[in-house]
């Protein structure tokens, strides 16, 4: 009985709702050198509207629209190759980035930082861009005091404060112009302030497909300062020059283990509303999909007027990105008629698949040979819309034989371009010996996907190319007085 007990105890605990499993570890951030992470990112400091959601657990956060025509690139780098290094002798992780923790002026940094197992530091930055916005590229140097990035492991409800600054003095010379001959050196100073949490968790959906994540919501500003300083009879006198705000904003970041940041949202400048609406930049993580259509044919077979037929086609995912079908076209004379049964957008997960239910209410005696429908779809590599051959028909459309293909069709290819394999279709009136041979530009056969007697009807054979170089090939169909070539290119 106690036993009995112990594991109600336990399951309740489990699966409480403020209860979160997600764990962010030290693995979980990417440190090898030459890794590069590519992000879908819009920046507009007039505003994009955004759902940050909320905080606390079991939250859903969908950014799977957010495919953006920029992108740029996180790269780590080996902390030797990077420049003052030796300034930052602790450094063990250095990253080329644009969305640095903190920065003077827009571009390029490298940021560098310490992975530990009791955190993720930033220790200082150096802008690529010599001179920056305003003149100035020096590094900002914060390993006397590391900025926290992350308590390691990441959990929710961690919070921490950002408590930082750094200072240092240029003597001054002649170059510096008459005005400043009564300075003796000039200060430029640093201090930032604000705070970080761990404040939600849940589902995101993004590029890469569905994922359990951590948000981590972040507070930084700052304030950089130039100042003159003086030594006039033993006392140090400093005259500020320049003051610049570095601008408070509120970030926020969404972990998933085993890949770390996968989404940042950046709130406009000086915004002081945690929930805000509006954001200045946008990133997620670049996941490309690979969509794959095994049998480009949906047969809905013999339909009688005023009933229902339904079909399926099953869309598989080979890529590291989600597919997603967006929409479906229709032929104009079946818009009344044909409708899809599944919920757009159709999403398919990285090394998933799911069939799509197509229904069919024919309203007069008709068949559906030679009619096409068109899927299209965010697979950039993938010939888009993807063409869907229809086949099927009503008992008295004029004729049984009309669900036959009327003549000899070697039929769309697809996918063309492929990378491994791909589907030829082709159609047939009668029972016909069929030859389908592949040839190289050479014109030397190179496989041999068909040599005999097909019935009647649609068919399709794949044709499996991982053992053939990259290239132009040429898909030739033959039977008695019929001869049809198509071209396919092979990528990998």
């Amino acid at each position: 009985m106690r036993n009995f007990l112990v594991v109600i105890i336990i399951s309740l605990f489990l699966f409480t709702p403020g209860f979160c499993q997600i764990v962010i570890e030290l693995e979980d951030i990417p440190a090898e050198a030459g890794t590069i992470q590519t992000f879908y990112v819009l920046t507009d400091l007039e505003g994009i509207e955004v759902d940050v959601g909320a905080e606390g657990g079991n939250q859903n956060w969908d950014f799977s629209e957010y495919i953006f025509e920029e992108t740029e690139d996180d790269s780590l780098i080996n902390p030797e190759d990077a420049p003052d290094i030796e300034d930052y002798p602790e450094s063990n992780r250095v990253l080329i980035t644009s969305e640095p923790i903190l920065a003077l002026t827009d571009g390029m940094y490298y940021q560098y930082e310490i992975l530990a197992d009791s955190g993720w530091f930033m220790v200082g930055s150096l802008a690529l861009d010599e001179g920056g916005e305003f003149g100035i590229n020096f590094p900002l140097d914060f390993s006397n005091n590391p900025l926290v990035i992350a308590e390691l492991p990441m959990e929710f409800e961690q919070e921490w404060d950002l408590s930082t600054g750094f200072s240092f003095a240029i003597p001054m010379s002649e170059d510096f112009g008459e005005e400043f001959a009564l300075l003796d050196s000039l200060l430029f100073a640093i201090e930032i302030g604000g705070y970080s949490e761990i404040d939600a968790w849940g589902t995101v959906i993004y590029t890469g497909g569905e994922v359990e994540a951590l948000r981590q919501h972040t507070m930084i500003g700052g304030e950089f300062r130039i100042a003159g300083v003086s030594e006039l009879f033993g006392q140090r006198m400093e005259v500020d020059l320049f003051t610049f705000e570095l601008a408070a904003s509120h970030r926020y970041r969404w972990y998933t283990p085993g890949i770390g940041e996968i989404v940042s949202i950046i709130s406009l400048p000086m915004e002081d509303n945690p929930d805000f609406d509006m954001a200045q930049k946008v990133r997620v993580l670049r996941r490309v999909p690979e969509i794959e259509v095994a049998d480009p044919n949906i047969d809905f077979g013999v339909v009688n007027q005023g009933n229902a037929g339904v079909a399926n086609l099953t869309i598989g995912n080979s890529g590291e990105g989600m597919a997603m079908i967006d929409s479906i076209a229709f032929p104009e004379i079946l818009i009344d008629e044909m409708e899809c049964l599944s919920d757009l957008p159709i999403r398919v997960n990285p090394a998933e698949e799911t069939e799509i239910r197509f229904l069919w209410l024919p309203l007069e005696d008709r068949y559906l040979v030679g009619e096409t429908i068109e899927l299209f779809h965010n697979d950039p590599e993938t010939e888009n819309p993807i063409v869907i051959n229809l086949a099927g028909g009503t008992p008295n459309s004029a004729d049984e034989n009309d669900l036959i293909p009327s003549g000899i069709t070697l039929n769309r290819i697809f996918p063309n371009p492929f990378n491994s394999t791909t589907t030829i279709s082709y159609s047939i009136p009668s029972r016909l010996n069929i030859t389908l041979n592949i040839y190289n530009t050479k014109g030397e056969i190179a496989d041999v996907l068909l040599n005999g007697v097909m019935p009647a009807g649609q068919h399709s054979v794949n044709w499996d190319a991982n053992a053939y170089p990259v290239g132009l090939y040429f898909v030739q169909m033959e039977t008695k007085n019929f001869s049809s070539v198509r071209k396919i290119v092979l990528v990998k």
